[in-house]
């Protein structure tokens, strides 16, 4: 069985634009995940607060570089589309929240 299986992401975050849908579960996620962000946000900035270059995921074999986060549009991100252009897209190497979403989907395959 799976929940919540992205099979189009780019409807899903469409969906998440429908009244209800954005004033209620959008926002708890998003605040959620920038809280969960938060209480690690040391590990995206140094010592003097400056946001770090850390190192793309591994999956990326040798196409992986290194990114760095919007540590304050993550922190402060008020929609789970925020939080993916904050972090979520840069850590997987893709230029824009689009391109990870439609690259992302489950449906793709």
């Amino acid at each position: 069985a799976a929940l919540a299986c992205p099979l189009n992401l780019p409807a899903g975050m469409r969906n998440l634009q429908r009244w209800f849908h954005k004033n209620v579960y959008d926002r708890a996620i998003a605040k959620s995940l920038a809280t969960k962000f938060s209480s690690c946000r040391e590990l995206f900035e140094t010592d003097a607060g400056v946001p770090r270059e850390l190192a793309q995921w591994g999956g990326l074999g040798e196409m992986a570089g290194t990114f760095v986060t919007d540590v304050e549009g993550a922190a402060n991100a008020r929609t789970v589309r925020g939080i993916d252009e904050a972090l979520t897209r840069r850590c997987f190497g893709f230029d824009t929240v689009d391109e990870y979403y439609a690259y992302a989907s489950s449906d793709q395959r």
